[in-house]
């Protein structure tokens, strides 16, 4: 038995050096921000995406305009904010990517890589966003909008322009929805559309631009139809400027954050100084904001607020670990965090007021109530917004300026979970790929560019659905859940919190202790069931998706938490002993769950304290 201990703490004091070797020679490489500055925007360039302006204005009107924000901020302080600095503190202590800061509990390493999963599934779905904002971008240079005509050739016999709608003063449906078309065959003149809708039998040319040009969408997903090379074009422009503004990881991105990260704030002000001084626009600001306090006695507002703190802020995905693992160690993580989670949500009430001015003033100019043009998604981007901003003067300006802000902020979301991605296979293979870097960055986006052309054909806008509604649809609330676990009982809030102290000089609140162990994980299971008890299949408008649509759908969601199990089932088998004594082994921390800048001059609590 002596002989036994004696090789288990030779083995480990073996693993202790080969791992502070390991720390030294890899420790520069994988770099760090070049400012304290680079990192804060980095995180705002990642939490400011395009929930805050498509999704937030739409789910706050639907659920009491001005009364939305008591659950909303609620669960931004009980949630949101718990989570958000727990994954900062995680990446900033260890100095190590989503893959090898899981040392903290190796049981529950295939977190990190059903975090790398979902993703590197995202960004390969999430770049058609950059692409078609790239083609409106192109369009909005048209001598006369696209989307404002009616009489070319995608458009249909019921196209119904926003001058011939305010002349005849009836009612025009703006809301996306699908309709049921014929099939558009390789000869896309063939413009013979069977237009079925429930509310009326015109269409803006807006929404006929949006499904019959950029898309140019079949009837449904066994349709898949042809490349549409127009969108080819854009997706490779879109790759093209996502790999060079990454070649260098946070040496290069830390540089272009500083530009598209501030860029939409910029526009965001222009928009709204030349949105408030339009007829229209005090009445969409107080459609927006106007308060219904009975709604907050309906639970579907209340998980709607919890869902969009979470969408929103994006913890759970492991982006944020990533990036402050690039963090200067002494950085004050608890300040960061606060003001990022502020900054971020503070954004989606800003950009509200400006979507519902300009929608005011569009609902006033055409003649119709400003509910019947709201709309979220694709359709308050793609079609209600453009259309709105061609009533202006000089509407190319104010279209290329909203389609610009809308590109600054999809870069931003799109540079840092591919950026998750490349240090996940670069810290896998450190000693081949850590002086590769650019050609790793290359050889992905090139793969991730072919892959991406299957959301350039005819059914595209299907398969981009069923990503968009299954990929970490379910696991990133598993994943927040494990994390709060993990630092609130197994590693312990006592612990987490001497980790926390040598970063920021003093330990966190003790309600971080108690939003850590019960509250904050207490919300996302119920966040979690709620979600699984209201799930609907996906559907596109009219169109419902087949059986063997979804079950791809639940492959998808499968295949992210797949790591977990199986890393936990190699975790146990490494170990030695019983099961349960593997079970106790496999949840202490590892010589790798280190401080990043101390490991040397406090060995003892971090490596033989843990393992023995």
């Amino acid at each position: 038995m002596e002989k036994e201990d004696l090789k288990t703490n030779t083995e480990l004091d073996a693993e202790q050096k080969n791992t502070l070797l390991d720390s030294k020679s890899t420790k520069t490489e994988r770099g760090h921000w070049g400012s304290h500055l680079e990192f804060i925007f980095s995180l705002i360039g990642c939490c400011v995406g395009l929930g805050n302006l498509w999704r937030f204005p739409y789910i706050c009107n639907r659920n009491g305009g001005g009364a939305f924000l008591i659950p909303y901020l609620t669960f931004l302080f009980l949630c949101g904010v718990p989570l958000y600095f727990l994954e900062v503190c995680m990446g900033q202590f260890s100095g190590q990517g989503v893959i090898e800061c899981w040392g903290v509990c190796p049981l529950l390493k295939g977190v990190g890589y059903g975090m790398a999963v979902t993703c590197t599934l995202s960004v390969t779905s999430y770049i058609m966003v950059i692409t078609w904002t790239l083609y409106y971008t192109f369009k909005s240079f048209s001598s006369t909008l696209p989307w404002t005509l009616c009489g070319e050739w995608w458009n249909t016999e019921y196209c119904t322009s926003l001058s011939s709608t305010n002349s005849n003063n009836t009612s025009v449906m703006f809301n996306l929805t699908m309709v049921n078309t014929t099939y558009i065959n390789n000869e896309a003149e063939n413009n013979e559309h069977q237009i079925w809708s429930n509310l009326s039998m015109a269409h803006t040319a807006g929404e006929e631009f949006w499904q019959y040009n950029a898309l140019r969408i079949s009837p449904g997903i066994e349709y898949i139809g042809k490349i549409e090379w127009h969108l080819v074009v854009c997706l490779l422009v879109a790759w093209i400027i996502v790999c060079l503004c990454l070649i260098k990881g946070v040496h290069s991105v830390g540089k272009i954050v500083y530009v598209t990260a501030s860029l939409p704030y910029i526009l965001l002000v222009v928009i709204l100084i030349r949105g408030v001084t339009l007829p229209g626009a005090v009445d969409g600001i107080i459609f927006y904001l106007r308060p219904d306090f009975y709604k907050l006695k309906e639970l579907s507002v209340w998980i709607e607020a919890a869902l969009q703190i979470f969408y929103s802020l994006g913890p759970g995905w492991g982006v944020i670990i990533t990036l402050s693992s690039y963090n200067k160690f002494k950085s004050n993580a608890y300040r960061d965090s606060i003001m990022v989670c502020l900054i971020c949500s503070g954004t989606s009430i800003f950009g509200g007021l400006v979507i519902f001015s300009i929608l005011g003033f569009m609902a006033k100019n055409v003649g119709i109530s400003v509910s019947e043009v709201v709309s979220s998604g694709p359709g308050l981007v793609y079609i209600a917004y453009p259309q709105a901003l061609s009533l202006l003067p000089v509407p190319q300006l104010w279209c290329f300026l909203f389609f610009l802000m809308l590109l600054s902020v999809g870069l931003d979301t799109q540079f840092c979970f591919l950026e998750l991605a490349v240090s996940v296979i670069i810290d896998s293979f450190p000693a081949q790929l850590s002086g590769r870097r650019p050609l790793c960055t290359v050889i992905i986006c090139s793969i991730m560019f072919l892959l991406g052309l299957l959301f350039c054909t005819q059914a595209g806008m299907y398969i981009f659905q069923i990503f968009d509604w299954y990929v970490g649809a379910f696991s990133v609330f598993c994943f927040g859940i494990i994390e709060c676990v993990v630092f609130g009982w197994i590693y312990g809030t006592d612990k987490f919190g001497e980790d926390i102290e040598m970063m920021i000089g003093r330990k966190p609140p003790v309600i971080f202790e108690i939003l850590w162990k019960i509250i904050t994980p207490g919300i996302l299971v119920a966040i979690l069931i709620s979600s699984c008890v209201g799930f609907k299949t996906p559907s596109y408008g009219k169109y419902q998706y087949p059986t063997y649509a979804s079950a791809i759908g639940w492959c998808l969601t499968i295949l992210c938490f797949l790591p977990v199990p199986i890393f936990m089932i190699k975790a146990i088998y490494n170990e030695i002993g019983s099961i349960k004594e593997r079970l106790r082994q496999s949840i202490k921390p590892t010589p790798k769950w280190r401080p990043q800048e101390l490991a040397e001059k406090c060995p003892s609590r971090y490596h033989e304290e843990t393992r023995v």
